[in-house]
């Protein structure tokens, strides 16, 4: 009897002990001491009639709220859900992004930080944003409902966060001048590498992903029913972008797999430019080591791009691995499919909290993908991701930042013609009224030579006048028609596909 209470006693020593490694391990010590909180922002609709509205950008939203909650973090959503979006994510009913929802949001959010720190862990903060930016009165800002989110605004909200580390993610038109002051004109500064420089204003322990530079647009894709800079974002932070396999993916290696995703895209048009700035003395974006959600990994031997569905079609990653064990964080219930974007044969991965795609079994698609996929779209995701990519990514040409936009022949030329019509006809008016100066000094005792030489002056200041008054005229018109002509709206759709015979096929719609 002693003999067994002596053995159960080294049995509970040693359960005690496998215990007590596992709470002291690097992953459970991270989710011990790591709080995650997100504020996910998504607005479609423009600032302006000259802009189209966005169609996915609430669903950027959505997708960053859904994969923060997914691995652990507190999440906050505000957005303006259209139609589709609601059939789609029926049982989300996210409040407007206003000004004032943001204030509640970041006032909520801080009491959980508070409360987090309490005891005593480290808090990090993500902010998102989807939607259309641009610049007014030499400060950049981004669309909400009713309402701008300028650069002031923006600082002056991270500056209210408690969180140990704020990261922002923003997808938008000039979104560069949501962070960063607009310089002198037409001056244009070098960013190595695609990395920002540094800000007085900009709070120290805020680190930034900015989609656009000055005045490129953001680029949607049907296919991933979201943006394609955001998309790329999502599928870095769930792991793809996690190159040295160590479950931390840092700010180099998230720019390196956006720029690695998009390098074969032909047309420069197409390709999203963006900047990063890190946290001063920090790299990591994300650490996923503590995090609790369901994955799915990926072995050495699947060097394709594959693509991860759930059961809806939505689109939640794209990667391309090169050899290198990844894994990727997922929805924590619900059956996801693994294509291979190449050879149509997909991976039905069953709900479970850790799933090795190479124990399963691929099955050949049934159906057809949905939507028209664009010819310079379908090349995305075409590089591995490796080790080199880094390398490649920051031996590329560095960007320039326009610190104002090169002004268009529109912008001074229609009101050039109108000055220059408003001069015009003054001196036309003025040579006339010389003119009848002229006339008017003639009488019964001008000589005839005298009159000779005052009809010699008329001549010339009506020659004068009437050029004066053609100009003048001609310019006022062009004026005229240029600012009240009605300008006529037209919409082209342009669609691309290949054919059952392997041949490209064009649509064009007006």
């Amino acid at each position: 009897m002693t003999s067994f209470f002596a053995h159960l006693r080294r049995g509970a020593f040693w359960v005690a002990g496998f215990a007590a490694f596992l709470l002291c391990s690097p992953e459970a010590a991270a989710q011990r001491s790591t709080a995650l909180f997100s504020l996910a922002l998504g607005y479609n609709q423009s600032p302006s009639k000259r802009l189209q509205k966005l169609k996915y950008a609430d669903d950027d939203a959505v997708h960053y709220h859904r994969l923060m909650k997914s691995i652990g973090a507190q999440s906050v959503l505000l957005a303006q859900l259209d139609a589709e979006s609601k059939e789609l994510y029926g049982g989300l009913q996210p409040k407007l992004p206003t000004t004032a929802t943001i204030d509640a949001a970041i006032t909520a959010l801080n009491a959980r930080v508070d409360a987090a720190k309490t005891s005593g862990r480290k808090t990090v903060l993500y902010l998102f944003y989807s939607g259309h930016g641009d610049v007014a009165g030499g400060e950049g800002y981004v669309q909400l409902h009713g309402a701008r989110l300028t650069r002031s605004k923006l600082l002056a909200l991270l500056r209210r966060s408690h969180a140990d580390e704020n990261h922002v993610v923003i997808d938008a038109c000039k979104s560069y001048f949501l962070v960063f002051k607009r310089g002198p004109g037409g001056r244009r500064r070098a960013a190595a590498g695609g990395f920002l420089p540094g800000d007085a204003a900009v709070p120290k322990n805020t680190g930034f992903l900015l989609s656009t530079s000055s005045a490129q647009d953001s680029h949607e894709w049907e296919a991933y029913q979201a943006g394609i800079f955001s998309h790329e974002v999502r599928s870095a932070l769930r792991g793809a972008a996690d190159v040295n396999v160590d479950r931390v993916v840092t700010y180099q290696e998230a720019a390196a797999f956006i720029y690695t995703a998009n390098r074969a895209v032909p047309n420069r048009r197409f390709r999203p430019r963006f900047f990063v700035r890190p946290l001063k003395g920090k790299t990591a974006l994300i650490d996923l080591r503590g995090t609790t959600g369901r994955e799915i990994i990926f072995s050495s031997r699947m060097r394709r791009h594959y693509y991860i569905e759930d059961a809806l079609g939505r689109r939640l990653a794209d990667l391309h691995p090169a050899g290198q064990k990844i894994a990727i964080v997922v929805p924590r219930h619900g059956k996801l499919f693994v294509r291979d974007a190449r050879s149509r044969i997909e991976y039905v991965v069953p709900d479970q909290a850790k799933v090795v795609l190479a124990g399963l079994k691929p099955q050949a698609l049934t159906s057809r993908s949905r939507g028209a996929e664009h010819e310079s779209f379908a090349r995305l995701f075409a590089h591995p991701f490796d080790h080199g990519a880094i390398t490649s990514y920051r031996g590329r040409p560095n960007d320039a930042v326009d610190d104002l936009p090169a002004p268009t022949v529109g912008r001074w030329l229609r009101p050039a013609l109108g000055v220059f019509s408003l001069v015009a006809l003054a001196t036309g008016a003025t040579f006339s009224a010389l003119a009848a100066n002229q006339r008017g000094g003639v009488d019964a005792f001008t000589s005839n030579a005298e009159r000779q030489q005052v009809n010699r002056r008329i001549g010339r200041y009506n020659a004068i006048a009437i050029s004066a008054y053609a100009a003048g005229g001609a310019a006022g018109a062009g004026y005229l028609a240029w600012t009240f002509w009605p300008k006529p709206k037209v919409k082209v759709q342009v669609s691309a596909r290949l054919s059952p015979l392997g041949q490209a096929e064009l649509k064009v719609r007006w």
